[in-house]
């Protein structure tokens, strides 16, 4: 039974409709009826189904693009062959066009927007040649672009002619093979296609990103290879800026960059490739993010999903945004604190507000002014002021206070009414010495020395010790 909609090639997976046919086999859309929703089917060509080295490259395009784990590379679901021996591989349906297409309809793009499907190429191929995979066959109608209400996002689609990265080493290319489309193919790729590493592919995106701008492509092979040949060795493109006007000579040097001969001179990555062209095109790029909250600098030649936090990490951001808490003292607290001599900041209460970023770490400068926000956003031990005494503390050292000035209270008392009685004070008669000073008070009589006026500064001093 051939193939046709209604026809089952797994228990969950049925076929639907055709979506399109080519020389390496056929396209169709199916449903999976577990998941209940709708999947791509690709097909192997049956004549070709029984060449050992097309059933390898059909197997590793399966194999290769499962092993990148980024979302811009195509999703496989599964792969396996059909009852009637017809090899295939189940993937994600993608709604849009192939960036191919996408030319053709609109002609060249803006550089904002090459320089966005640029990024998101790079960053597949970044995970891909983290795991050693070459993709060898990147071009237009490799990039998909899906339909995501006028935002640009890529997949990079059709591993089936990578270099196998790891430790697999069951390269189909025969060594001198041309391996890959040759326009878009880099000049070490077309001479020895089987020993080429993540550099060919960063050539190839240059190729693809001069045609997205131009409409042209840099080397043509329309005299045959040999003069494709000749115009690598000597370097010999038509600046992009003398084809589209949009283009500025700082992108006509980045393309100078990435189409050198010499490998070694291109674009050590795909992410220094990538900053240098946003550079170029005068456009922000998602990488350059810097925070507050970070002194660490940005290595481009690292790869993209590098273990470390990216300097435009949501996390690292929200850190930059937060804006920190001041603490201040409510309006009789305040007074309080004024007329004993002390700080305002030494004083805590439940009310806050927001301030800024900026004005905390510039007042974090100066330790006279270095109050509880700066303790809070500044590493190390804390450098904000004694914090205020407890309710409890407070009570106890104003019933201390309290109790003195009723002791006061009664002393005085005491000697205003024995003088009303008869001018002495107590143990001191009218024919002994003069009365000593008021001042002086009798050695059995409560001691007010350590004790302290309403007037005196010194339970405010206590409390802010405290």
């Amino acid at each position: 039974m051939g193939l046709g909609p209604g026809y089952l090639i797994s228990k969950h997976v049925q076929l639907v409709r055709m979506l399109g046919r080519g020389g390496m086999g056929s396209v169709w859309i199916a449903d999976h009826l577990a998941l209940k929703t709708q999947v791509a089917v690709k097909f192997m060509s049956s004549a070709l189904a029984t060449d050992p080295n097309m059933l390898t490259r059909f197997e590793r395009e399966a194999t290769s693009a499962a092993q990148i784990k980024s979302p811009h590379v195509v999703h496989i679901l599964d792969h396996g062959v059909t009852g009637d021996a017809m090899p295939y591989i189940v993937m994600e349906l993608l709604e849009g066009e192939d960036l191919s297409t996408r030319l053709k309809r609109t002609g060249p793009l803006p550089p904002e927007d090459v320089a966005t499907i640029v990024l998101q190429i790079c960053k597949a191929l970044g995970k891909a040649h983290k795991l050693g995979i070459v993709h060898r066959d990147i071009k237009p109608s490799n990039i998909f672009l899906l339909d995501t209400d006028g935002d640009i996002f890529v997949k990079v689609l059709d591993f089936g002619i990578a270099k196998p990265g790891g430790k697999e080493t069951s390269d189909v290319t025969s060594t001198g093979a041309i391996v890959g489309t040759v326009v878009y193919m880099s000049p070490e790729q077309l001479l020895n296609a089987k020993h080429v590493d993540y550099r060919a592919d960063l050539w190839s995106v240059a190729v693809v990103a001069y045609r997205a701008l131009t409409g042209h492509l840099p080397f043509s092979d329309e005299d045959g290879i040999g003069s494709l040949c000749l115009a690598f060795e000597q370097g010999s493109f038509v600046p992009p800026s003398e084809l589209n006007p949009q283009i500025s000579p700082a992108i006509d040097a980045w393309f100078k960059r990435a189409f050198k001969r010499d490998p070694n001179a291109r674009f050590p990555s795909a992410k220094e490739m990538v900053s240098e062209l946003f550079t170029a095109a005068s456009v922000v790029s998602p990488m350059s993010t810097t925070s507050l909250t970070s002194a660490r600098s940005s290595d481009p030649r690292s790869s993209f999903d590098s273990p470390e936090r990216s300097l435009s990490d949501p996390g690292l951001v929200a850190q930059e945004e937060a804006k920190p808490t001041v603490i201040e003292p409510s309006q009789s607290q305040a007074k309080a604190a004024a007329s004993s001599g002390d700080e305002v900041e030494s004083i805590a209460t439940s009310r806050t507000k927001s301030t800024s970023p900026s004005s905390t770490l510039s007042s974090a400068k100066d330790p006279a002014t270095l109050g509880t926000a700066a303790a809070l956003t500044v590493p190390g031990p804390a450098m904000g002021p004694t914090p205020a005494p407890s309710k409890t503390k407070r009570l106890v050292v104003g019933g201390v206070a309290a109790l003195g000035l009723v002791l006061l209270g009664a002393f005085f008392a005491t000697f205003l009414t024995q003088r009303g009685q008869g001018g002495n004070l107590p143990g001191v008669g009218r024919d002994q010495s003069p009365p000593q000073p008021a001042a002086e008070a009798p050695a059995n009589s409560p001691s007010i020395t350590p004790l302290a006026t309403a007037a005196d500064p010194a339970p405010s001093a206590a409390v802010a010790a405290a």
